[in-house]
């Protein structure tokens, strides 16, 4: 189980989401963690769900970087300084990953069976 003092970062180009289950339920913490970021040039939108713990920033990647961002939420204490951050995979390459996985479990049953048939023919021509 993960521990309530860490964080999940999931990053594109322009969006970072970080998700902090610690966060959960805590409505009085929007407002400042929009404010955190409040009339910075190269943020478009900042999305807050107390719901979830979620934050979702729009940035101009051009401006900022993640490490940027992650320092700015530091600053205003929305992160910890204990907190570890873990970086999610983005989908595409773990769909990547498993379309490896499974495309070598087919490919092995293919040439098992592909085997399979040949030493059946071969054993055959000797009897």
């Amino acid at each position: 189980m993960d521990s309530p003092m860490t964080c999940f970062i999931h990053h594109i180009p322009g969006r970072l989401r970080v998700k902090i289950p610690a966060r959960k339920h805590q409505d009085s913490q929007t407002d400042k963690i929009g404010g955190s970021f409040s009339g910075m040039q190269g943020i478009n939108k900042v999305s807050v769900n107390p719901l979830t713990g979620s934050i979702v920033i729009y940035y101009d990647p051009a401006i900022f970087s993640v490490t940027q961002l992650l320092n700015i939420l530091q600053y205003n204490e929305v992160i910890g300084l204990n907190q570890s951050i873990v970086f999610e995979k983005p989908i595409s390459e773990q769909s990547t990953q498993m379309g490896f996985v499974i495309g070598k479990a087919v490919f092995s049953w293919a040439v098992g069976k592909v085997l399979e048939r040949s030493g059946l023919g071969f054993l055959a021509a000797f009897i």
